[in-house]
């Protein structure tokens, strides 16, 4: 019970935040840069889930690589939002954001530290606890920013928790791309046959049908998503655990080549530049 309810609270560390500012400032159109500078934000602490400092302890680590204030208008919003990610609060002020996650954290029912403490022999031994969460940039040209945000936990459970999540930002507009933004209005469809495929040959199934028979919980729910790693010459759409398979399966990574993906892509994508690259 006590990792379910922990896991909620992971989940919902993910806000739907989408900073999508103008690319214009005091009429000013605003370029893209071939590359942000970057400054680390780091946290370590540990403190009581209750203030009975015989309840579970825990600590919050904490470290994101973020592009630096004031640099550009995609950059500010890039760096708002994944503070907002790691901390549910989306503002410059670190100090408060650190405050309010830490006290999100400390919400914990009765009966949930009951049940962390019957774990242990001794009802008063302190339990550690762990929370991690980190950022960072997976890639970037002079179109587009990949970021990274992920998060580790272990509560006192049969195992820990642990995702990533992966964004893409369009830099000349200053906004977050998503699937719609990127693939023609049709191509969901064809991109999930794609990524069963896929799916199938990595787990080693004859058919789409089967591959519940390797982890996958329903097939019905695999579909192309948000969380994109962009590559020179590929991208791939990243399943957290539980996202579409069991936990025992672990997160999934599923790649596709852009000569593979260019057929269903919009050629005003920021991405369909690299895909154009693939055939000089």
């Amino acid at each position: 019970m006590t990792n379910n309810v922990f896991k909620n609270i992971l989940l919902s560390v993910i806000p739907t935040v989408l900073c999508c500012c103008s690319a214009e400032k005091k009429g000013e159109t605003m370029t893209a840069e071939s590359n942000f500078p970057t400054s680390v934000l780091a946290f370590d602490t540990v403190g009581h889930i209750n203030a009975d400092s015989t309840n579970p302890q825990f600590r919050y680590a904490y470290n994101l690589i973020l592009p630096e204030e004031g640099f550009s208008v995609c950059a500010d919003s890039i760096r708002l939002s994944m503070i907002a990610e790691a901390t549910e609060v989306y503002t410059k002020d670190i100090k408060t954001a650190r405050q309010s996650k830490i006290k999100s954290l400390a919400v914990q029912e009765d009966v949930d530290v009951a049940a962390f403490k019957e774990q242990f022999e001794s009802p008063s031994k302190e339990i550690p606890c762990e929370y991690e969460c980190k950022a960072d940039k997976v890639f970037e040209n002079a179109d587009i920013y990949n970021s990274v945000f992920s998060a580790y936990s272990y509560m006192g459970g049969a195992h820990p928790y642990s995702y990533a999540d992966f964004r893409i930002w369009d830099k000349a507009n200053a906004k977050r791309l998503v699937i719609h933004d990127i693939f023609v209005d049709d191509s969901e469809s064809k991109l999930t046959d794609m990524i069963l495929d896929s799916l199938c040959k990595m787990m080693d199934v004859k058919a789409h049908e089967n591959l519940t028979d390797a982890g996958i919980l329903d097939v019905k729910d695999v579909a192309p998503n948000n969380s994109i790693i962009v590559y020179n010459d590929s991208l791939s759409f990243n399943y957290k655990p539980y996202e579409i398979a069991c936990y025992a399966v672990g997160p999934i990574e599923v790649k596709f080549s852009f000569s593979d993906l260019k057929p269903l892509m919009k050629t005003d994508s920021p991405l369909y530049k690299l895909a154009d690259k693939e055939k000089e």
